[in-house]
């Protein structure tokens, strides 16, 4: 990868949409979009690989299950214990976990973790609602493939706590309105 932007010991990822098929064996692919949250540098990234699953309709037999996930933009940020570039994510080898049901709309646990990133927490929360017919459980090994096209933010910065003017939370006392140091 020819990228270089900065290193960064505070990220956080995003999954978008994702489809995974199980019945026995399993495979999935998810898009991601990962955020030097010091910078404010988006990364679009796949996670793709296979491993085994098994699933089941409604109706309570096993067969093969099919999921389509839609997640809003959730972040789940993390830190890692050496600063790191976005390019040193590129094919690293994951392992995922993810239990969905729901009868057509519903719900999808999903927690991934990467090897040889030593990271806190220890499993990345991708969870999102999902379109299904019933009930899966799989748990893969997986690549993570990032872009090596950058995305500056625009706007309010994305952190853990958000920016009080974008809806996040303020450092302001919950009984001050307003700021003492500013004319009325």
């Amino acid at each position: 990868m020819g990228f270089s932007f900065g290193k960064s010991s505070r990220w956080a990822i995003a999954a978008g949409i994702s489809a995974n098929y199980a019945y026995g064996g399993a495979v999935a692919i998810y898009a991601v979009a990962l955020l030097d949250v010091q910078n404010q540098i988006f990364f679009n990234g796949v996670l793709a690989g296979s491993g085994a699953g098994i699933g089941g309709k409604a109706k309570g037999k096993l067969t093969a299950a099919r999921g389509l996930s839609l997640a809003s933009p959730s972040w789940t940020f993390f830190t890692v214990a050496n600063p790191m570039y976005a390019s040193d994510f590129d094919n690293s080898v994951c392992a995922l976990g993810d239990v969905s049901a729901g009868l057509g709309i519903g719900y999808s646990g999903t927690a991934l973790t990467i090897f040889g990133v030593s990271h806190s927490p220890s499993f990345l929360n991708l969870s999102g609602l999902n379109l299904s017919l019933g009930a899966s459980a799989i748990g893969l090994i997986m690549y993570l493939y990032v872009a090596d096209t950058a995305i500056q933010t625009l706007g309010c910065a994305i952190t853990p706590d958000g920016d009080p003017l974008c809806g996040g939370s303020s450092t302001m006392p919950p009984h001050q309105s307003t700021d003492p140091g500013m004319s009325q």
